[in-house]
C-alpha cells in the first residue's frame, strides 16, 4: 500500500511539473469550458516602464482598479446606436498593435460620428478585451475585459495607455464567444453590432471550437471580422481566412508593426490651443470630479506626445457629442438633466458650494456657453483639416494598420445595415 501512494503521489507531481511547463495543455477541454461570468475590470499589472515614449501610464497596480474601470452604458434609450467590440491579443509579440490602437482609438471614433442612421446620428459604444496573455486566468481562457460596452472615451485611452503585453496562448474563438455572452448587445433595428478580433496566431488555436461560435454570431446579428497581423506565415493566414469565411465578412491583414501616423496639418496648433481652452469649461463634481478632470489632462498629454496631428484628433473628438462625461462634469450634468441645483452642496468644487442656486445655474451656463463656442470653432477647422488631409495624404503609400482596417470596414459594413458613413 505504502509503496502504491507513493507511485501516485510521484505521478501526480509529474503532472503537476509538466502542467506548469507547457500551461496550453492544462486549458479545460471544450465540454469543460465555463463561460466566464462578467466583469467590468482593467488590467491590474506591474508597469516597469510608467514614463515609456513619454506617455503618461498610471501605475494600475498600485491603485483600486474601481478607481480606473469604467462605467457600463446603462439601460437604452432607443436611439440608433453602433457597438464595437475591439479583441486585441496582448501576447509577446504584439506591443505594436497595442501602439496602434492607442493612436488611432480617437480617428476610429470621429469616423464613427459621422455615421447617421434615418437622419439622426447614432450613439457611440465601445468594449475592449485583451487575450493571449500568460499572466492572465488560465482557466478563462487568457482573456480579460477590459472595459464593457461605454461612452468614457478617457477610460478606454487610459486603459490602452496602460496595457503590457508578454508570451501566452491566443484563443480567438474563446474570446469571441466570452464578449458575444458577456456584453449588452442591443438586439434592435437601428443598431450596428460588430467584433473585430485582431491577433497573429493561428485563429482555430484553443478548446473553443471556431465554427459554431461564428454561427451563432451570425444569427444574433453580430458581424465578426477577423484582423490577420500579418508575420509572413501563410498557413497562419489561412486560419484568418477560413475564419472569415464562417463569419460571412472579409480577412483584414494589416501591418501590425508599422507605426500609426496621423497626418499633421496647419490647422493642428490652432485646434490643440483650443483644446486647452475646452478643458478649462469642464467643472467637476462629486468624489469623481477632480480626478477625471486630472484623467482628461493626461489623455491629452499622451496623444499630444504621439504627434500635433494625434492630439488634434482628440480634441475633434472632444469637440463632438460622442465626448460626453455627465457623471462627472456639472456642464454635461446640466445639459443631460436641465440643471445642477439637485446635486448636494459638499459635492460641487469649492468655489460654488457658497453660490446661491441661482448663481450656481449662472455659472454653469457661462461654462456651457464657452464650451460650445470653442467646439464649434475646433469643428469648422477640422473641416478644413480633413481637406488638407484629403489632398496631401498620398494613401497608397501608407500600410494597412488597426484604426484604418476598422474604419474601412464600417464604412461598408454601414452601409449595408442602413447607416451611412461620408
Amino acid at each position: 500500500m505504502k509503496k502504491g501512494l507513493a507511485i501516485a503521489i510521484a505521478t501526480g507531481a509529474l503532472l503537476g511539473v509538466i502542467a506548469s511547463q507547457n500551461p496550453s495543455q492544462a486549458v479545460p477541454l471544450p465540454a469543460q469550458v465555463v463561460t466566464p461570468q462578467p466583469q467590468v475590470q482593467v488590467v491590474a499589472q506591474q508597469q516597469e516602464q510608467n514614463q515609456q515614449n513619454g506617455w503618461d501610464v498610471p501605475d494600475l497596480s498600485k491603485k483600486e482598479a474601481d478607481k480606473y474601470s469604467v462605467k457600463p452604458v446603462v439601460g437604452d434609450d432607443g436611439k440608433p446606436v453602433i457597438q464595437v467590440a475591439l479583441l486585441l491579443d496582448t501576447s509577446g509579440s504584439m506591443s505594436s498593435l497595442i501602439d496602434q490602437a492607442k493612436t488611432e482609438l480617437w480617428s476610429i471614433v470621429n469616423k464613427l460620428g459621422e455615421a447617421k442612421y434615418k437622419g439622426q446620428s447614432p450613439r457611440i459604444e465601445v468594449a475592449l478585451y485583451e487575450y493571449g496573455k500568460s499572466t492572465l486566468a488560465r482557466d478563462e481562457g487568457y482573456i480579460r475585459q477590459l472595459a464593457p460596452f461605454t461612452h468614457d472615451l478617457d477610460g478606454l485611452s487610459e486603459i490602452l495607455f496602460a496595457l503590457q503585453t508578454n508570451g501566452g496562448d491566443e484563443y480567438c474563438a474563446w474570446v469571441i464567444r466570452s464578449s458575444m455572452d458577456n456584453l449588452k448587445w442591443k438586439h434592435r433595428q437601428g443598431s450596428l453590432r460588430m467584433i473585430f478580433v485582431a491577433g497573429n496566431e493561428p485563429f482555430d488555436q484553443g478548446p473553443v471550437e471556431v465554427g459554431p461560435v461564428l454561427s451563432e454570431a451570425k444569427k444574433k446579428g453580430i458581424l465578426v471580422h477577423p484582423i490577420y497581423c500579418s508575420t509572413g506565415h501563410r498557413s497562419d493566414e489561412v486560419s484568418w481566412e477560413s475564419a472569415a469565411d464562417l463569419a460571412h465578412t472579409d480577412l483584414k491583414v494589416i501591418d501590425h508593426t508599422r507605426v500609426a501616423r496621423i497626418p499633421t496639418t496647419p490647422y493642428d496648433k490652432r485646434i490643440n490651443e483650443l483644446n486647452s481652452q475646452l478643458n478649462r469649461t469642464y467643472v467637476g463634481y462629486g468624489m469623481e470630479g477632480r480626478a477625471k478632470m486630472v484623467r482628461q489632462e493626461a489623455q491629452d498629454s499622451n496623444m499630444a506626445s504621439v504627434s500635433g496631428g494625434a492630439a488634434a484628433e482628440r480634441a475633434v473628438t472632444k469637440s463632438s457629442a460622442n465626448y460626453s462625461n455627465a457623471e462627472w462634469d456639472l456642464v454635461d450634468k446640466a445639459k443631460a438633466e436641465g440643471g445642477v441645483n439637485n446635486i448636494p452642496a459638499s459635492q460641487l468644487p469649492s468655489e460654488m458650494q457658497t453660490m446661491s442656486p441661482k448663481e450656481r445655474e449662472a455659472f454653469v451656463a457661462k461654462k456651457a456657453t464657452e464650451r460650445k463656442q470653442i467646439q464649434e470653432e475646433i469643428q469648422s477647422l477640422n473641416k478644413k483639416r480633413q481637406e488638407y488631409i484629403t489632398e496631401h495624404q498620398a494613401q497608397s503609400e501608407e500600410g494597412v494598420t488597426l484604426g484604418k482596417a476598422v474604419i474601412k470596414t464600417v464604412k461598408a459594413q454601414a452601409a449595408e445595415e442602413g447607416f451611412s458613413i461620408e
